[in-house]
């Protein structure tokens, strides 16, 4: 792809990257039907860009190109080009490590090694196993003025270059052939790269140095990163455990999803009433309704939003119920004695939805308990139903949602 050499992906403007990841793309996306497995990319270096930059800025535009690659099966293979950025295999190796996805490779042209006086078969060791391609040219009236290395050929005797390449590449013993000089430097990339520094971390240690204070509060820091993600982990795993639990038990699929989310303060107008016995529910909180929205009209104030019940007992509860009739609303008002103006708290919630019968409603409270002790909450307070659509007269397409506040339980 040597129109990379004009549309440079670590071009200083991100338009110009921008347009060398498109055509990377178009061409990913044409390999299938022509047979190509491997794209070589020659990258180069441009002018005034410092090659840490010029590194950061190619892993960018190359991890952004690896979702086509993936798909069209091609992988996305960086040439030694001459360039200090990317002329030898400690160069490929820092960005191939970085981007770390098995669409981005190395292809490796034993000319360009000895155009710049370096042991090839060296280099390809140590990028043996990101190799994707390896290219022999003669290199004969090419820059003479550089002396050859010992063994190393710069004419047209290919001869040599397949004996020492095969040596060096044949028998799967590739991952054990390293130069003394750079196993160091790799190790210690690669090193970084597992401990899951990033490309700018690595840079820093290896090109800027720190002090061993420095480096130990790094791993800290690493430390502390990937603590809190097996923290995050093992909360999100919870809920799956449960649902698979729950599946397990029931063998068939849920009626419900319960989700957990945060519901923001809400000020309301309510009436609070105590309601007998259960199947009294209607005959009282209906008027109580009836009278909120009645001190609304009266105000000239619009709900904000779905009108809904506030239980202060538990579900459970089937006598002397506790209830209060509220509807949102988006300014303070004075209340009336029986029409009280408040603010109900933020809290985090277990959340699930009914659409349908609402002679079935009862389902959901009991999927919602059980949600929420197979995950570890407990009820922290009055749950709440939202009656987003809720015709008294016709109850067979009512949709509410049911918000339990919930907390975990401290440890002993």
């Amino acid at each position: 792809m040597g129109t990379l050499w004009q549309t440079s992906l670590t071009s200083p403007d991100p338009d110009e990257r921008a347009q060398g990841v498109r055509v990377v793309r178009d061409v990913c996306g044409l390999a299938p039907q022509l047979g190509v497995t491997a794209l070589l990319l020659p990258v180069g270096q441009p002018e005034g860009v410092e090659t840490a930059q010029a590194r950061e800025n190619l892993v960018e535009s190359l991890r952004a190109c690896l979702e086509t690659a993936q798909d069209a099966g091609v992988t996305l293979a960086l040439e030694n080009v001459c360039q200090p950025f990317l002329e030898g295999a400690a160069g490929l190796l820092e960005v191939v490590a970085a981007v770390d996805a098995p669409a981005c490779g190395v292809y490796y042209d034993l000319g360009n090694a000895s155009f710049v006086s370096q042991d090839a078969v060296e280099e390809l060791r140590l990028v043996a196993r990101y190799l994707v391609r390896v290219h022999a040219k003669d290199t004969v009236g090419i820059r003479r003025d550089r002396p050859p290395l010992p063994g190393v050929p710069i004419t047209g005797d290919f001869t040599v270059w397949q004996r020492r390449t095969t040596v060096t590449l044949g028998g799967g013993e590739t991952d054990r052939y390293y130069s003394a000089s750079q196993l160091p430097r790799l190790n210690r990339i690669l090193a970084l790269k597992d401990l899951g520094f990033s490309l700018e971390q690595v840079r820093e240690v290896l090109h800027d140095g720190v002090s061993l204070e420095e480096l130990g509060g790094m791993l800290r820091l690493k430390r502390a990163e990937v603590e809190r993600q097996l923290r995050d982990g093992a909360q999100r795993l919870e809920p799956i455990e449960a649902r698979l639990k729950q599946i397990e038990q029931e063998n068939t699929m849920p009626d419900y999803d319960v989700v957990l989310r945060t519901v923001a303060p809400t000020l309301v107008a309510s009436r609070r009433i105590a309601i007998p016995t259960n199947d009294q529910v209607p005959d009282y909180l209906n008027p109580a309704f009836d009278e909120v929205f009645a001190f609304l009209r009266e105000r000239g104030v619009t709900p904000s939003g779905p009108h809904l019940a506030v239980w202060h007992t538990s579900a459970e509860t089937l006598a002397d119920e506790d209830a209060e009739a509220a509807v949102p609303i988006d300014r303070p008002l004075d209340g009336t004695g029986r029409v009280e103006v408040r603010e109900l708290p933020q809290v985090e919630v277990a959340s699930a939805v009914h659409h349908g019968d609402f002679s079935k409603f009862t389902q959901l409270h009991t999927t919602l308990l059980g949600w929420i002790e197979a995950n570890g909450y407990r009820v922290s307070g009055p749950f709440r139903e939202i009656y987003i659509t809720h015709n008294p007269d016709d109850l067979s397409e009512s949709t509410t949602e049911v918000h339990y506040p919930v907390e975990k339980p401290r440890s002993a």
